[in-house]
């Protein structure tokens, strides 16, 4: 699904103007950006769909896949999603 199509959905279901919608899902975008990307160590969820925790990924060996030839690459910190119970059922077909 295309965020078009996503803001389509979401603006169909809820009532709420497309524009209205774009923004909000834009604004939770960068706010979790914004709280991963801070010093701390501070998850961000939304209930019934998930938690983003920050996580700090060491250096490591890895290959150029063009030529095999070994490279370097730098650590540092990712977004690590986990799915809320709800979603992971909706997912599976469980409800």
């Amino acid at each position: 699904m295309k965020q078009s199509e996503l803001i389509i959905a979401v603006a169909n279901i809820s009532g709420i103007g497309r524009m209205v919608v774009k923004e909000v899902l834009q604004t939770t975008a960068d706010v979790v950006a914004d709280t991963l990307g801070q010093p701390g160590e501070e998850d961000v969820a939304v209930p019934g769909f998930g938690k983003f925790s920050p996580r700090r990924r060491l250096p490591r060996l890895g290959r150029n896949p063009a030529t095999g030839e070994e490279i370097s690459l730098p650590g540092g910190r990712v977004a690590k999603f986990s799915p809320a119970k709800r979603f992971r059922d909706e997912v599976a077909g469980k409800r």
